[in-house]
């Protein structure tokens, strides 16, 4: 570790390498986050210039977070942070009016202790740091963002963070498990890869709040500082986060469609239209300001639930941004079914054929099958090539991809092909996008003998045919139990037909479904020991959507449903359990 004694030698050798001349006296003027280093005025002896700025950072003693958040990834996290600003002064040192920043004098870095000497803004005529603004500076705030978005368009990030901006969510995955609405929780993946995913990309500040910038005397010119987290991204991000440091949450509503306009209007000024197609690069930005709303609330619930900052305007925009996204992958969900669906109706002539399975329903496979899960692929490719999406259907091999990705869609192209082979009710498409975690995220299931479009997604609740659904009124005093053929052959069938009306004849997805529009009524797979007793496509969609429409989705003791399992897709040995009310 660098002694202090060794970074003030390093630090004249700074000087003298840039003919600076010697400290006659320094001050503080900021301590770092989590005490790791100090921002420091050097008076120099010299003519020019008379003073200049180190930001030393050294690892401290103790590290204490004002929020508590001190762990080894955070400490991390941090490190690489000052790692990426030494990369940015020392080699995107630039001085442009139109986005100011200080020029770098030197700069050292040896381990974990950084050294950047910089240029006194204040010398240079931007003194004032302000803690609250007007529109006319907001207005300086937006341009300088616009041109320092323009200047690096398309640059590549070399040296600095991939993703820029503090709250990337691969970088903060202590902050996600904090929170606590699912819906906010799992589509945060789905709303990183949608800013990801862009088409125009720039490098953006990544901590552009209101503190950071350095306004002129007469508040009419601005400069930027601290290039921590720095990097790619999209401008969005840099404008909702800034927007986010200086207006509260009717401002930013009254507001939002000036804080655009004037953003893009800006922009167009800035960028080199040879080279890009301005009209493309405003629609997709600006539909992406939601998303990026939406990104750094996501990490403010996690971080500090009670922050300021999350106030009305951030929940109900971060919100539009959740509900959008859901909304247009179960459209892309329900279009792939409905195509499935289409198919299957349209299969007259058919051959039975076999396949592994465990039992008689699980072995028959016929060529609807593979025609369905031919028109769902289909449907759903653009999704897995945009979202990064894993794959797990029932008729390929698991490829492994949905253990990879943070989201795999899981199909089962036919689910109760018995039922379809005898040409009786009871069978579905059944597809569900899950999270990496087992989480079911969207699950849309399609009855082509009823032509009934069941929808659920995580937070939102169930639809059928798009009106909302509900677990239904009871029917009946006597309960009844969907059930597969293998139930006759079990010990506890006797006593279960005392106490159920029960119900043969459909695969899961169907007996599953039933169980909601028939109350009081209930679905079980007892646990146990040899492989079967369903797989993960079988319960991915409904296991949503019973959840959703108030029903009760779970293993057979009463966990939730593990459908990402590593070992294997069976789900025998935690057995399930479908019921329209507890059990």
């Amino acid at each position: 570790m660098t002694t202090s004694k060794q970074i003030e030698t390093k630090l004249g050798e700074l000087l003298q390498e840039s003919n600076l001349g010697e400290v006659i006296k320094s001050e503080d003027v900021q301590e770092l986050w989590s005490g790791y280093g100090k921002i420091q005025r050097l008076q120099l002896d010299g003519k020019n210039p008379k003073s200049v700025i180190i930001k030393k950072i050294e690892i401290p003693g103790s590290i204490s977070h004002p929020r508590g958040w001190n762990t080894p990834l955070s400490h991390k996290r941090k490190m690489k942070s000052y790692q990426v600003e030494s990369n940015w002064y020392a080699n995107y040192n630039y001085i442009d009016d139109a986005c100011r920043i200080p020029k770098c004098l030197g700069s050292y870095s040896e381990g974990e202790t950084h050294l950047i000497l910089m240029e006194d803004l204040a010398l240079s005529g931007y003194s004032k740091v302000l803690d609250s603004v007007e529109w006319t500076e907001i207005e300086t705030c937006i341009k300088w963002l616009a041109h320092f978005h323009a200047r690096f368009m398309s640059v590549s990030p070399q040296g600095l963070w991939s993703t820029g901006s503090y709250w990337h969510l691969e970088t903060r995955p202590d902050e996600l498990n904090k929170i606590t609405c699912p819906r906010l929780k799992y589509s945060a993946g789905l709303i990183d890869r949608k800013l990801e995913a862009a088409k125009f990309k720039t490098i953006i500040h990544g901590d552009a709040k209101l503190a950071n910038f350095c306004f002129s005397d007469d508040l009419t010119q601005v400069a930027a500082v601290d290039f921590q987290y720095v990097g790619a991204g999209r401008g969005m991000k840099d404008l909702a986060y800034f927007i986010s440091s200086c207006m509260d949450s009717d401002e930013c509503k009254k507001h939002e469609h000036k804080i655009l306009d004037t953003y893009f209007l800006e922009l167009k000024h800035a960028v080199d239209e040879s080279h890009i197609n301005f009209k493309e690069l405003e629609s997709e930005w600006r539909q992406l300001y939601p998303y990026a709303w939406a990104d750094f609330y996501r990490f403010l619930k996690g971080w500090s639930p009670e922050h300021w900052k999350v106030h009305a305007y951030s929940e109900e925009i971060s919100r539009k941004a959740q509900s959008e996204i859901l909304n247009n992958l179960t459209a892309t969900a329900q279009d792939a079914a409905l195509a499935a669906g289409e198919v299957i109706k349209s299969t007259k002539e058919f051959t039975i054929q076999k396949k592994n399975g465990n039992s008689l329903a699980s072995s028959v496979v016929t060529e609807a099958d593979f025609k369905a899960q031919e028109a769902i692929l289909k449907g759903l490719n653009s999704s897995i090539e945009a979202y990064d999406f894993g794959l797990l259907t029932e008729e390929l091999k698991d490829d492994g991809s949905r253990q990879q990705k943070a989201y795999f869609w899981c199909i089962d192209p036919l689910d109760g092909t018995l039922a379809f082979s005898e040409n009786r009710p009871g069978y579905a498409v059944s597809i569900a996008l899950v999270e990496r975690d087992g989480t079911p995220v969207i699950g849309v299931v399609y009855d082509p003998v009823e032509d009934n479009l069941y929808s659920a997604s995580i937070g939102g609740g169930s639809f059928k045919n798009g009106k909302s659904l509900n677990v239904s009124m009871p029917s009946s005093s006597r309960p009844k139990l969907f059930a597969d053929l293998s139930l006759k052959a079990d010990p506890k069938f006797d006593r279960l037909k005392q106490e159920y009306e029960v119900c043969f004849g459909a695969g899961a997805v169907m007996n599953s479904i039933w169980c909601i529009e028939n109350s009081p009524a209930s679905y079980i797979k007892y646990p146990k020991e040899e492989l079967g007793g369903g797989s993960l496509w079988d319960f991915a969609a409904v296991s949503l959507i019973v959840n959703e429409a108030g029903g009760h989705a779970h293993d057979y003791y009463g966990d939730p449903i593990d459908l990402n399992r590593k070992d294997s897709t069976y789900l025998n040995d935690k057995g399930i359990m479908i019921s329209s009310k507890p059990i």
